[in-house]
């Protein structure tokens, strides 16, 4: 059981990742502009109703249930970036990075 909830939750990392490079490279894309738009306000709307990313939190729910021992309070970047190469970000630069982002990208979107 434990080997398919490992296999799941790498499942939902991947998604993270790829999701996480289409907001950062989907404004490109003047074709997919209506879902780009609709991609950063889902990712907005998630941080606003959950207080956190749902694709982080089904990932670290299946870590833990299958024996890994995350705290669930964390956020993606902050647990990789310490668990792949030892650097830790305070949790309020990677809040403000990501609402940075987010207007970055939206005024891209809109002027390019």
């Amino acid at each position: 059981m434990n080997k398919y909830l490992i296999v799941i939750a790498n499942l939902f990392f991947v998604a993270h990742l790829l999701f996480g490079a289409w907001l950062l490279l989907g404004w490109q894309f003047e074709s997919w502009r209506t879902w780009y738009l609709l991609s950063l306000a889902l990712w907005i709307l998630s941080w606003v109703v959950f207080r956190v990313c749902p694709l982080t939190y089904l990932e670290f729910t299946l870590r833990n249930k299958a024996g890994e021992a995350i705290d669930s309070n964390e956020e993606f970047i902050h647990y990789y970036l310490k668990k792949f190469f030892g650097v830790t970000i305070p949790m309020p630069v990677i809040y403000w990075g990501g609402v940075i982002t987010f207007c970055v990208m939206t005024v891209l979107a809109y002027t390019l």
